[in-house]
């Protein structure tokens, strides 16, 4: 069940980008494995009410601030897709808890793409994560914290981690890990 919601996101066309530093451009280096274990997952609301805060997010749209801590559970491409907000191949938020709850600081999102390049990226304080070096879709992707991680299970085309993790997305709930 760990990495259910992860692969389910993956069947549905989303991704997950992680390494060291506060996410993005500044978190962002090539190389590395994430551990094995438990962590994330999930397919069913905690029962908690989802926080839906940001979802609706998007260009055009005037909700506030920029800056890397911005926006967390918006999905990032809807904006960041060229021009002055800049160009990502992959960005999203990692929440502790499917519903969005807390924003997980420090969790490493792995992606590797097509060529077997290793992109990772790590969690700045708003969860956020981002980067803007060249991938080839489709890509899998896992996210790590703690020593737990959890795997996607089947590639994906789309790079906006949110727009399929998000309270009613095709991922069923927030990307999360412990």
């Amino acid at each position: 069940m760990t990495c259910l919601i992860l692969a389910m996101a993956m069947m549905h066309g989303c991704a997950v980008g992680g390494e060291a530093g506060e996410g993005g451009e500044y978190g962002e280096s090539e190389g590395g494995e994430g551990g094995e274990g438990g962590g994330g997952g999930g397919t069913a609301s905690s029962g908690g009410a989802c926080n839906d805060a940001n979802e609706a997010c998007g260009a055009g749209a005037s909700c506030g601030g920029e800056s890397a801590t911005m926006l967390p559970g918006a999905n990032c491409l809807n904006c960041h897709t060229g021009g002055e907000a800049g160009h990502w191949t992959l960005a999203g938020t990692v929440f502790t808890d499917i519903d969005g709850g807390g924003k997980s600081s420090g969790a490493t999102i792995t992606v590797t793409d097509a060529k077997n390049q290793i992109v990772t990226m790590t969690s700045n304080s708003a969860g956020n994560f981002y980067t803007t070096k060249s991938v080839s879709f489709p890509v899998t992707a896992e996210v790590e914290q703690n020593g737990f991680t959890s795997a996607m299970g089947t590639e994906v085309s789309n790079g906006g981690c949110n727009s399929c993790h998000a309270c009613d997305g095709a991922a069923g709930g927030k990307l999360y890990t412990e």
